[in-house]
């Protein structure tokens, strides 16, 4: 089994003054939140929708156990992610998320993602000096590729997963880090 472990990605905006980026950080917060946002990055990369807890319906306000559908170009199979955490204060802000089944899937034991449900994702922001860093980190990386979580879905997860690791993470993720901070 090919595992990654805590990969990250970053990018930082250094700012003359620690006030300065104090004042800069709500902006990069509001952006790490609007998620639905993300998708303007690129046609390229992929295209986010979160979807309310409750009702299962679009919505543009991220809260814990939000799901957020993912969608890449090349009519590859959309992937769902659901927030298990979120924090925010004066400093930082971040959120994770973990691989999930489709809320609209009656097979609730299928995850509807390239990578196993105990791999997650944190998108983080936070004041570092005199700088505001954003963050995409990803844990615990298995390929869903086997048994009854990966579905019908073992060869596309496969192609995914490395695809992602073999340079696609680092477009879609570098891309999201220096819009956070800019």
């Amino acid at each position: 089994m090919f595992v990654f472990r805590n990969r990250c990605f970053s990018s930082s905006r250094e700012y003359s003054s620690r006030e300065i980026a104090k004042k800069q950080f709500e902006y990069a917060r509001q952006k790490l939140f609007k998620v639905n946002q993300w998708s303007f990055l690129s046609a390229y990369v992929a295209k986010f929708i979160i979807y309310d807890p409750y009702y299962f319906k679009p919505t543009d306000i991220l809260e814990l156990g939000s799901y957020i559908k993912i969608s890449f170009p090349l009519s590859l199979p959309d992937n769902w992610v659901r927030v298990t955490k979120i924090r925010s204060n004066d400093l930082e802000a971040f959120f994770v998320v973990r691989p999930t089944s489709s809320p609209f899937s009656a097979k609730k034991k299928k995850i509807n993602h390239f990578l196993k449900k105990e791999a997650s994702s944190t998108f983080k922001v936070k004041i570092k000096k005199t700088a505001i860093v954003g963050y995409e980190v990803g844990c615990n990386e298995v390929i869903n590729n086997k048994g009854e979580q990966a579905g019908s879905r073992k060869i596309i997860n496969t192609i995914m997963a490395w695809g992602g690791w073999l340079g696609l993470q680092n477009i879609l993720w570098g891309k999201l880090t220096k819009f956070l901070v800019r």
